[in-house]
């Protein structure tokens, strides 16, 4: 349900994105699982990013972890999400105009009774849901779409929706307290297929702003209704689909887009959100619009804290709502660099310190193949046994910081993992890393899937050779 081809045209982009089917859920029986070195004690443990927020008083037990779901069920991948150890679960979207079809008519939340009972086995669970609330009611919108700007004169008619949605679902139970204010709201709605759930609060003819001042508006009236019915809600800016860091098209510039909700903000004292969100994905085999400023998920999160300075804001707590490595062409290879990118999206995660990242999807392929379950045998990817490592390996791990003295091809980074050390490293060329041991430790080198192989040590030095693909130098003191 989104994004970014690279080279090609952001209109032709957007247009066989939002097309995308989605299928139904598959009713294969789950396949028995391949052996995982995360033991099911390790999946317990509480992991939390660098950045502390509200969030975390609301509920401590976060982690960075997490994945859209098509459904809260374990048909849909509930039961392996958690067996992951995922804690965040994005669902949406909740439409206003399936509960108020008429204007200053009374609300009607029948339509949202499978959501609801949803909400209840997500609870049941024990997993973070974040909530999309969008789908405008048609007596509402600037553009006949329910994916399409709300008119000013029916900002307060939202709020007062959203005001409904949390007093209803914020309490058991369903126990949602984050809420998500449209999805990818920095696209036109002239681009997307009409009612397609997506914020579309963009403006190609706004040359300034590209329709963020108007979004901005919303969230000023919102957001403190929000929080009066709910102290403990928290708001995400709506996951910005940030195609490019600046564009040169006739279509506008949709970079903009966040800037002009800073600019509605600008005379406030405090930003009407409280989590930034945004959208990291890439495609396999190619480069990233982003690469200069750190890549497609680090460059996103420096744009976006440059954008926040020019107002001298300091940056909200972020995260990633929506991301995969996406292929094209499913075969072996595509997917093998799919799992790689899985580790190396959560360890920059983790040392971005940002709130998590969440996997598009778990078990739908129509996203450019980027389910971790295959939907139809329901058997694990590399990616999801990849994943499992990850948590394992970073998920109780504190960040040191960036490894030094290696090769500018290779990207390196230190952990504290109790006595022990965790270095991880990885080079997008085929090149060799070279780590210094220090007295009276000894080494072990872990494939990115967490199993042991034999690497060089020279001169007091490991010498592993590196790749795509993260690998783990783990360093503990000899008795």
């Amino acid at each position: 349900m989104t994004l970014r081809l690279l080279p090609l045209l952001l209109v032709l982009a957007l247009l066989t994105l939002l097309a995308a089917p989605r299928p139904a859920a598959s009713q294969a029986l789950r396949q028995e699982e391949p052996t995982s070195p995360v033991t099911p004690e390790a999946q317990r443990q509480i992991w939390l990013p660098l950045v502390r927020s509200a969030a975390y008083e609301v509920l401590p037990g976060l982690t960075i972890f997490g994945a859209q779901i098509e459904e809260f069920s374990s048909a849909r991948g509930l039961t392996e999400a958690r067996e992951l150890g995922m804690t965040w679960m994005r669902r949406g979207v909740f439409r206003w105009r399936l509960v108020q079809a008429e204007e200053n008519g009374p609300y009607d939340w029948s339509a949202f009774e499978g959501l609801e009972r949803e909400l209840e086995v997500a609870s049941q669970h024990g997993v973070t849901p974040i909530i999309i609330m969008s789908g405008a009611p048609r007596w509402a919108t600037t553009f006949p779409s329910d994916c399409a700007p709300i008119k000013p004169e029916y900002r307060d008619d939202f709020a007062r929706f959203a005001v409904a949605m949390v007093a209803r679902y914020s309490v058991p139970p369903y126990n949602v307290k984050f809420w998500e204010i449209g999805n990818e709201p920095d696209v036109d709605p002239g681009l997307a297929p009409i009612d397609s759930g997506f914020g579309c609060w963009g403006d190609v003819n706004d040359s300034e702003f590209y329709g963020g001042e108007s979004y901005g508006e919303l969230l000023r009236v919102a957001y403190p209704a929000i929080k009066a019915a709910d102290p403990q809600a928290q708001v995400l800016f709506g996951g910005l689909l940030l195609n490019t860091p600046g564009s040169s098209s006739d279509r506008g510039s949709p970079e903009r887009f966040f800037r002009g909700a800073l600019e509605a903000m600008k005379d406030d004292p405090e930003l009407s959100f409280d989590i930034l969100s945004f959208h990291a994905y890439r495609f396999a085999f190619s480069s990233s619009a982003f690469d200069s400023l750190g890549g497609f998920l680090l460059g996103k999160s420096e744009f976006l804290r440059r954008e926040l300075a020019l107002y001298g804001r300091t940056p909200p707590p972020m995260i990633n709502t929506e991301t995969a490595l996406l292929c094209v062409r499913p075969d072996e290879e595509c997917r093998e660099r799919q799992a790689a990118f899985t580790a190396r999206i959560y360890i920059e995660t983790h040392i971005d310190g940002l709130l998590g990242s969440l996997w598009y999807l778990i078990d739908n392929d129509h996203f450019y193949n980027s389910a971790l379950i295959n939907p139809i045998t329901r058997e694990p990817r590399p990616a999801y046994r990849t994943y499992r490592a990850t948590v394992e390996m970073i998920g109780r791990a504190q960040y040191l910081g960036k490894l030094a003295g290696q090769a500018r091809a290779v990207q390196g980074y230190r952990f504290s993992r109790g006595a022990q050390t965790l270095v991880v490293v990885w080079s997008d060329q085929n090149t060799t890393a070279s780590v210094p041991i220090p007295a009276g430790t000894r080494v072990s080198c872990l494939t990115r899937d967490g199993l042991p192989f034999e690497c060089p040590l020279i001169g007091g030095n490991v010498v592993p050779a590196v790749s795509v693909s993260p690998i783990y130098l783990l360093f503990e003191k000899v008795d």
